[in-house]
């Protein structure tokens, strides 16, 4: 049996944030302040709406999201 990683989409904060069961909010002072740059480096900008499929991909791997 092969394992493969998930592929993303583009979503939006609000999706992720609700897919760590966290507020919007939270999501968004992590991603201005705490890792902002860092995802910079991965295109981010701060008035974005949607992430891209490879900062989700990254976001998951710096959050430990399991589901």
């Amino acid at each position: 049996m092969i394992i493969t990683a998930p592929e993303y989409h583009y979503m939006s904060k609000k999706e992720y944030a609700n897919r760590l069961d966290i507020s919007v909010r939270t999501l968004r002072y992590w991603l201005n302040g705490r890792y902002y740059e860092e995802m910079k480096e991965i295109g981010y900008t701060k008035l974005q709406k949607k992430l891209t499929p490879k900062q989700v991909t990254y976001l998951d791997k710096k959050l430990v999201y399991r589901e």
